[in-house]
């Protein structure tokens, strides 16, 4: 018999037999206490619990009415909405400007060519990282704050340790067989120290992005963006300038290397940041696995994240196989630019994302409407002006790279009007992530994927830099319009620049 008579336990004991029971639908059980709290002897509770799937169901998902908001859902509401998202937007501004520096000076000192190649295997170390997550990066941002906000702290446990874990060991194995593949295939336009350094950096990219959405989803806004977005890039500047004072110009090899070195760092302390979190906020229950539902959720969104590196990533690495290292170093920098248009956007889905799915399991739809729709107007209109801003200016911008570099000027006004449309269309495939409409979004993205995909292979032979981001902007455009109405239809919320519904009471 349990002697601390805890709410789930019904004085069966606490093994795990205890995630067995199920609550009423609606109904909310209290906050467990802390380790320590229950006197049950080290036989009754099992160090891991693997393969045990929690079947509690989500908070109010009978629709029989709203369930009670669990107390956990501290900084979640829609008073702390521009305080989270003022500080996203504070430090992505300075990680922007840190890393829009740090390409700068490093496109100067190595020039054009050098800093083409070196543009061009990082991108490609990007793109093949971007799968080994297992769509554990988006599937993060939703299972993290439901099992925080349900008070499931064994599933909770096991999933921040299987989303550390995977994309390690994955990244690891694909790196190995990436740089077999380029030492016998060969390594294309740059050289094969360059690749190889670029692959050997997969891991540690892909384990980078998981631990940031880790972050996000237990709303810790400094800890997910500080490390990646605005340490790494001053670790990077300062290793490039202390290689170029002493070896002179760089080449991409040293580039590689040392951008490989800054990102070791930043994962370090990343994971010191996610073991904090987790030992503050987390009590001890025994580690609860369920993979086989992760997998469901995971791996939809596996394809659709696969899928989009059609628009974020491949169009460098098609640029590349067109027309050069050099061009693809150009297109590098006026994309990187064209994204400050955007820059807003990312800021603001980084709050909004883990409400989205605190608000959807703990049945607060008012408010989620609310946040997405008041968000949308928070960034379109500072968007636009930076639109406009880099169409003016855009020139004077891209001649701090070097000379060169200002023919990307007619790549980045198109790109920024690819931008401006997804920001117009608001959160929408975070919307549909999020509540469960993933597969949705897959076959949206697929479609569009093909279509961008075509405009590279038929465009960028054409129109050089113009047309590939013509392909990715068209691409862009159709997607959130598709995904917009599929909100509407499905979820029943209207987004819109000139819409904000009146919160609750």
């Amino acid at each position: 018999m349990c002697p601390g008579r805890r709410p789930h336990c019904n004085g069966r004991g606490c093994g795990p037999e205890r995630w067995l029971i199920r609550r009423p639908a609606g109904a909310h059980y209290a906050s467990r206490p802390r380790p320590g709290a229950h006197a049950s002897s080290p036989a009754d509770v099992p160090a891991e619990v693997p393969a045990v799937e929690s079947q509690r169901p989500a908070v109010g998902s009978n629709g029989s009415g709203p369930a009670p908001a669990p107390s956990n859902l501290v900084g979640v509401g829609r008073h702390s909405l521009s305080r989270q998202a003022g500080t996203a937007f504070t430090i992505q501004t300075a990680g922007v400007g840190a890393r829009y520096f740090g390409l700068a000076l490093a496109a100067r000192w190595m020039g054009a060519t050098a800093f083409g190649a070196y543009a061009y295997a990082l991108n490609l170390a990007q793109l093949i990282a971007n799968p080994c997550d297992l769509g554990g990066t988006s599937s993060g941002l939703r299972f993290v704050p439901q099992y925080e906000t349900e008070e499931r702290y064994g599933l909770l446990r096991g999933v921040v340790r299987s989303l550390q874990l995977v994309p390690l060991v994955v990244g690891t194995v694909v790196a190995g067989v990436s740089i077999a593949v380029i030492a016998v295939a060969g390594s294309g336009v740059v050289s094969f120290a360059t690749s190889a350094i670029a692959m050997a950096t997969i891991p540690l990219l892909i384990l980078s992005d998981v631990q940031t959405a880790v972050t996000r989803g237990f709303h810790n806004i400094v800890g997910a963006f500080g490390p990646p977005m605005l340490l790494q890039p001053i670790l990077v500047t300062a290793a490039v300038g202390i290689g170029f004072v002493g070896y002179g110009q760089l080449t991409a090899e040293q580039a590689s290397w040392l951008t490989a070195v800054a990102t070791a760092v930043v994962v370090l302390i990343q994971t010191g940041i996610v073991w904090r979190i987790a030992r503050k906020r987390i009590p001890r229950d025994p580690r609860i696995y369920a993979p086989r539902k992760w997998a469901r959720v995971s791996l939809p969104m596996l394809l659709t994240n696969t899928l989009q590196l059609v628009s974020q990533r491949l169009d460098v690495v098609m640029v590349g196989v067109f027309l050069g290292a050099r061009s693809a170093g150009i297109y590098a920098v006026a994309f990187r630019t064209a994204g400050l248009s955007s820059s807003l956007q990312f800021a603001m889905n980084s709050t909004v994302a883990p409400r989205i799915s605190a608000f959807h399991y703990g049945n607060r739809r008012d408010e989620l409407q609310w946040t997405v729709a008041r968000a949308v107007r928070w960034i379109f209109f500072p968007s636009l002006a930076i639109t406009i801003g880099l169409a003016l200016f855009g020139r004077t911008v891209l001649s701090l790279f070097g000379h060169p570099f200002i023919a990307g000027w007619s790549a980045l006004v198109v790109y920024s009007l690819g931008q401006l449309g997804s920001v117009s269309a608001g959160p929408v495939g975070l919307l549909l992530n999020l509540t469960g409409h993933h597969r949705k979004i897959t076959v949206v993205t697929a479609v569009c994927a093909g279509i961008t995909l075509a405009g590279y292979l038929t465009l960028i032979p054409a129109l050089g830099m113009v047309g590939a981001a013509a392909a990715n902007s068209v691409g862009v455009i159709i997607k959130n319009v598709w995904l917009r109405m599929i909100v509407r239809r499905r979820l029943g919320y209207r987004i819109s620049v000139f819409h904000t519904p009146r919160p609750s009471a």
